[in-house]
């Protein structure tokens, strides 16, 4: 005689909680719209931390049409944008192997993180808090800065005419906020590119409150 079946109790049966639930889509998989954006300007060269500036100011309020950086690097290195054109700055186009608890020898030291920003600057209420960004041109045979003013959208060029390492930069970004009173350089927000490996000198030269 075959066993009796036991007797399951309650109501319907549910899914497991340790069940795991299926991952979203990729945003740049789903809109061909964002991946000819992110395409556009990464052939032009822009980072992907500028590519993520630029969709929020231009597409505010549409959460399909922004990406953060990680998104924009996951979809280069897994194949979801044009490999011909669309490269990073670096030109790599495969995601560098990092060891865990083994610093990079590229890191730069003693950074003031983003997140530690005053409040007043991610507000745009008051001038004197800016964006910096570097723009590498064609076949990296040049660049030029940019500092925006988060409150005005105030811009100033940072002419690079002998090169963009650490120390061009910093003696082009002292000389070229100069004219600024002290009220207009409270802080400063760059990308954590190697161009600000001297970031402590620059603030402490210009003034400037720099995060990265």
């Amino acid at each position: 005689m075959a066993p009796t079946a036991p007797t399951i109790r309650g109501g319907p049966t549910t899914r497991p909680s340790c069940a795991r639930r299926r991952p979203k889509p990729e945003k740049l998989r789903l809109s061909a719209e964002l991946r000819a954006f992110v395409n556009n300007k990464l052939k032009q060269r822009w980072s992907p931390q500028q590519i993520t500036r630029q969709l929020a100011r231009t597409r505010p309020g549409e959460p399909a049409m922004n990406a953060c950086p990680e998104t924009i690097y996951r979809g280069l290195y897994n194949g979801l944008l044009d490999k011909r054109t669309a490269r990073l700055r670096t030109r790599r186009t495969r995601r560098k192997r990092q060891r865990r608890g083994i610093p990079s020898k590229n890191a730069i030291p003693r950074m003031r993180p983003l997140h530690t920003r005053p409040q007043e600057a991610d507000e745009r209420r008051r001038a004197g808090h800016w964006e910096g960004d570097l723009i590498v041109g064609r076949g990296q045979a040049s660049a030029i800065g940019t500092l925006v003013d988060r409150a005005t959208r105030y811009t100033r060029l940072v002419h690079l005419p002998h090169g963009w390492k650490a120390p061009q930069v910093r003696d082009a970004l002292v000389k070229q906020t100069a004219d600024l009173p002290p009220s207009l350089r409270r802080t400063l927000t760059w990308d954590q590119g190697r161009e600000l490996y001297l970031h402590e000198q620059i603030e402490e030269l210009t003034g400037f409150r720099i995060y990265l």
